[in-house]
């Protein structure tokens, strides 16, 4: 007969954790690469109002207002239809803002999408693999070829590697980092 089995422990890395870290300490974003990092704190300083508040209708019927806290106010059909527009022109104007302060408009690049596209089943509670190696014929990483943002997803990767590559292992001869994902 076999020895009664005893419980595993597993040790692991926080994907938030450590995407939180990469984003401090280097100064990016990793679920918006593109867009600098403060620029909606810089606008609401300079009195345009927030660009995270944000009109919701529930159930069809019921409206809602998400102000800048993330805090739900009820308001009137018509005043949502007022505070959408407001919203919808100050968003316009964050745009032409953040173009002429910061340059050429990014695309949207978000490592979070890359990770899901290369680890196929990614599921809350679970863990997923970062490769070393990015594919060069993956969709995400082709994501602003020919631009400034050419390669994105490999600076990340890097930076990735940089600060926790102590805890990678090799699979098939490919050097891989395994995180928790939860939400």
């Amino acid at each position: 007969m076999k020895p009664k089995p005893e419980q595993e422990t597993r040790t692991k890395l926080d994907w938030h954790n450590c995407q939180k870290y990469i984003e401090d300490k280097h100064d990016i974003r990793i679920r918006d690469y593109g867009r600098p990092e403060h620029a909606h704190l810089e606008y609401e300083k300079e009195g345009f109002g927030s660009v995270y508040a944000s009109p919701q209708e529930y159930e069809g019927k019921n409206y809602a207002w998400i102000d800048g806290k993330g805090e739900k106010v009820e308001v009137t059909k018509k005043q949502y239809k007022e505070e959408f527009e407001k919203y919808y022109a100050r968003c316009k104007a964050f745009k032409v803002w953040k173009e002429e302060k910061y340059g050429v408009e990014a695309p949207y690049m978000d490592f979070w999408h890359y990770l899901i596209d290369v680890n196929y089943d990614v599921s809350n509670g679970c863990y997923i693999w970062i490769p070393k190696k990015v594919a060069k014929d993956n969709s995400y990483a082709k994501i602003g070829e020919g631009t400034q943002w050419e390669g994105w997803v490999q600076k990340i990767t890097e930076l990735i590697f940089e600060e926790f590559g102590e805890y990678a292992d090799v699979d098939g001869g490919e050097e891989i980092l395994e995180v928790w994902v939860d939400w």
